[in-house]
């Protein structure tokens, strides 16, 4: 809010009223100082404002996405005073924005491009406002699975290595790994399909190096969050290491599969 403008002794939003109520005309700015510092400072200061927000929600996404591989808590800060839903909603959003931006850039030919027949696809507004309910379907569904594949085998993991949280807790905190690990598949999904695309590229060469990259990444962010979830929540030495065996191999597994899928397809459009 503009103090300058406000009501003495009063945070209340400016209003007209306030130029023309006699206790306080007198101590307003000019009409076109007002109107000028509108014009050239505030519009100025939102629309820049707006844009920095919009890209410093996603920074601070990616940034909690990472810090949570080492503390998988929700005892402890930063996701102590977090909320889950925002960052499932986040998570979906990237990558959403992330095909939105493909698309856009493909049509405009900063990328590399895809067949002909898909180009003349994009080319008709109607049938690609189709494709986009089509894939924003698509990446709910697989979103969706894998949510519920992670946050149930919690469950089962929790009970099966008495783990110290409650079952709302594991649900969040499983969904959380589901969701650091998407956020990631569609930041390198996305800078790979700027460089590359299938129809430019041998299916095999592009198989061999989605693999190369997510294959190791998967593997380490889930020995690393393995380790940590179960010092955190005080397993002990028999079954932390348990707990660590039977989730290495099957959440690398998982998100090696759904992150090899959303770059595939990616790397198609």
């Amino acid at each position: 809010m503009n103090n300058e403008t406000a009501l003495p002794g009063t945070t209340a939003i400016d209003t007209n009223a306030e130029y023309i109520l006699p206790e306080v005309e007198q101590k307003q700015p000019p009409v076109f100082k007002s109107v000028a510092r509108a014009i050239v400072v505030e519009t100025v200061k939102d629309f820049f404002g707006s844009i920095a927000g919009f890209f410093l929600r996603y920074i601070r996404h990616f940034g909690q996405c990472l810090t949570y591989f080492f503390i998988p808590s929700l005892k402890k800060k930063p996701f102590s005073q977090l909320d889950f839903k925002a960052n499932a909603q986040h998570t979906f959003e990237l990558l959403i924005i992330a095909l939105a931006l493909i698309i856009f850039m493909e049509k405009l030919e900063w990328i590399p491009q895809t067949t002909s027949d898909l180009m003349e696809l994009y080319g008709n507004d109607l049938i690609q406002k189709f494709m986009e309910v089509y894939f924003f379907i698509l990446f709910a569904l697989l979103y969706l699975a894998s949510a519920a594949i992670s946050i149930f085998s919690g469950r089962l993991l929790r009970n099966l290595f008495k783990a110290q949280v409650s079952r709302d807790e594991s649900d969040i905190l499983f969904n959380y790994l589901n969701n650091s690990f998407f956020s990631i598949a569609a930041a390198v999904a996305f800078v790979l399909r700027c460089m590359a695309a299938t129809a430019t590229h041998e299916e095999e060469g592009i198989a061999l190096v989605i693999t190369s990259i997510f294959l190791p990444t998967v593997a380490i962010g889930t020995l690393v969050w393995s380790f940590r979830f179960a010092q955190l929540h005080k397993m002990g030495a028999a079954k932390g290491i348990g707990f660590g065996l039977v989730s290495f191999l099957l959440y690398t597994t998982l998100f090696f599969v759904v992150s090899f899928f959303i770059t595939a397809l990616f790397l198609a459009l």
